[in-house]
């Protein structure tokens, strides 16, 4: 290896090292206050209601797939290695964000008209109206958050989108629903806080994107038109992405259609458990390299998106092994601690459904990969096919099984959906993550599996107790037999980078911007 690739090699692990680690940070602290909303909602709504709202939160989700044209894809990919042209940066931003507006618009009023239809042949559930129509209102904001969001990781610093999306929004959510359970508004309270806690995000994303590309934004005016081609890319990016999500929320859907409230809410509080990591790390990860991928594919390195794709790929895994034994091995005490005794029903659900998503963050960043480099199109057949069977499998099991029916069919749609995308990826860039450094990972994780066996029928104190113990002794194990085994080179470097940005001191918001004479950040992609 020469001194520039040895240089290249450190300068990615470090961009993937500082983006990751603000990205985990932001998501861990996130997902936690959005986990704190969701078990306040099952525990002062009660199974029925709570199966109500999580109805509507998965219309909300499939809305906002469905909504931003997948011009939050679009944005990253055009963007991307334009710095030092600031005309069309901030064409490219401002097309796409008045595009995103219009559509949103759209949408909402769309759910809205339909609500009354929805709510009585989808979901034959008349209360379901209320739920649909504060749907209607809270898409608008969350469409345009997405894509304004995306459009500030173009400049590869993740505080701006984190503290929007995964810090400001979940903790307005849970302070507004509180306060308006108090003065007696149940569901209605919980959706109103969805609606609001949107739209203050959306602001201070709104906020973060002009003080990040204000100057670009200026220079647009006049410069040529983008949206048709970002509209080529994006809407079978779109379509890709609303059948991969769909995916895993059809589930949900069909538990609506066919089983009682309760049910319906017993099986969203085990489907929220087993989205905890998962979602944390192929967000964290997916965040910084969907901006680096279309940068590195640009220059045509491909040996360099490989290793990216191996070192973030072995660290997701790495982080997930010890929270899938704990909820694998103990599953009814992790339902019962998060939930409440109530959901405990869910355990073997939740086991499944825990499978398909390990899978899920075993195979990687695969969907960046595949769309950033400019095969969309057969990730959208992809992803199709296997909705497709997610489908099927729902409508005959879940009739006949229940809970068991719905996560036994995502589970393996979505385990046949990551390593299809493997091969694919092998077949189409010749890069897979791979090889025989995950042996270390696989003896760390039979170790921690052993010592959690031999202790879970341990029980001290409260629920949760037992729950954070058992934790730290898999997570314990795991780290201290990996150590033994021996760190490699680039494991030892991403952690070492990683922890340097960990301990770096957070610079003021007026600090952090250190804008270019585009108003894009220094620290942003190359031009090409």
């Amino acid at each position: 290896m020469t001194q520039s690739e040895s240089d290249s090699r450190k300068e990615d692990l470090s961009t993937l090292a500082r983006g990751a680690g603000i990205s985990l940070g932001g998501k861990g602290v996130g997902r936690v206050e959005q986990a704190a909303v969701q078990v306040a909602m099952a525990r002062l709504l009660g199974p029925a209601s709570y199966g109500l709202f999580g109805l509507g939160w998965t219309v909300l989700g499939i809305g906002a797939l469905v909504a931003p044209l997948g011009l939050d894809w679009g944005v990253i990919r055009f963007g991307s290695g334009r710095a030092r042209q600031p005309g069309e940066l901030g064409s490219i931003l401002l097309q796409a964000l008045l595009a995103t507006l219009g559509s949103a618009l759209a949408f909402g009023l769309l759910v809205y008209l339909l609500a009354p239809l929805a709510a009585q042949a989808l979901f034959h559930k008349p209360e379901m109206l209320g739920v649909l129509r504060w749907i209607a209102l809270a898409l608008v904001p969350l469409v345009v958050l997405r894509v304004v969001a995306a459009a500030t990781r173009i400049s590869q610093r993740m505080q701006y989108s984190m503290g929007a999306e995964d810090l400001l929004q979940p903790a307005a959510q849970l302070v507004l629903f509180l306060a308006l359970f108090a003065i007696g508004w149940r569901l209605a309270g919980a959706m109103a806080a969805v609606v609001i806690s949107f739209v203050a995000a959306m602001l201070l994303s709104l906020f973060f994107l002009a003080r990040l590309f204000g100057n670009a934004l200026r220079a647009s005016f006049g410069s040529r038109s983008f949206l048709p081609a970002l509209l080529r890319f994006s809407l079978p990016t779109s379509v890709a992405a609303l059948f991969a999500q769909l995916l895993v929320w059809i589930d949900r859907l069909f538990m609506g259609f066919f089983r009682p409230a309760e049910e319906v809410g017993v099986y969203q509080a085990a489907s929220q458990v087993s989205f905890i990591l998962p979602v944390i790390i192929l967000y964290a990860f997916t965040a910084i390299l969907s901006p680096m991928i279309a940068d590195l594919f640009r220059q045509g390195e491909r040996d360099r998106l490989g290793e990216l794709y191996r070192v973030s790929t072995k660290w997701g895994l790495y982080i997930s092994l010890p929270v899938f034994l704990l909820i694998v091995l103990a599953p009814g005490q992790v339902m019962s601690a998060v939930f409440g005794p109530q959901f405990a029903a869910g355990q073997a659900a939740l086991v499944l459904l825990e499978v398909g998503q390990l899978v899920n963050v075993g195979t990687g960043s695969v969907a960046p990969l595949l769309v950033m480099t400019g095969h969309q199109n057969r990730w959208v057949l992809l992803s199709g096919s296997f909705l497709g069977l997610a489908v099927a499998a729902n409508w005959l099991l879940v009739p006949r099984f229940g809970m068991m029916g719905a996560a036994l069919s995502t589970s393996l749609a979505l385990s046949g959906l990551g390593i299809s995308g493997i091969v694919l990826l092998k077949r189409t860039l010749g890069i897979t993550p791979y090889d025989r450094r995950y042996l270390k990972g696989i003896v760390a994780a039979a170790a921690g599996a052993l010592a959690l066996f031999l202790l879970k029928g341990a029980a001290w104190g409260p629920e949760w107790l037992p729950v954070l113990l058992h934790g730290l002794l898999v997570a314990g194990t795991f780290g201290g037999v990996l150590l033994l085994l021996g760190l490699d080179a680039e494991d030892r470097l991403f952690l070492q980078l990683l922890r340097n940005q960990l301990r770096r001191p957070r610079p003021s918001l007026s600090a952090q911007k250190e804008v270019a004479p585009d108003g894009s950040s220094p620290r942003g992609p190359t031009s090409d």
